[in-house]
């Protein structure tokens, strides 16, 4: 526990140095429109193929993870940016041809 008869520091300002970023803004919300497109695709494997399946246990697994990929997606939907410039509709698609 601090000494409440100790002298504090003096404040020292906010950290005004340029952080490294290694994407831009479209590039990240391309990245995310990616890993929401990865999460909506694995929900849909998924849930179809809990109809597949005869096993109840399987069932049940298979439909708790089909909900958890779909809550992914709409969390990363959310992080998408909501410029003006940029269509969500069309962030939201796969990262490369073999993934489809």
């Amino acid at each position: 526990m601090a000494d409440p008869n100790r002298p504090r520091a003096a404040f020292t300002p906010w950290d005004r140095r340029e952080l490294p970023g290694s994407f831009s803004v479209e590039e990240s919300a391309k990245r995310v429109g990616h890993y929401k497109w990865i999460e909506m695709r694995t929900f849909e494997v998924l849930g179809g193929w809990v109809a597949t399946v005869p096993e109840l246990d399987v069932k049940l697994r298979l439909g708790t993870h089909t909900y958890h990929h779909a809550w992914h997606a709409e969390l990363w939907h959310k992080r998408l940016p909501e410029l003006r410039e940029m269509n969500q509709e069309r962030l939201n698609v796969p990262p490369n041809d073999e993934l489809v």
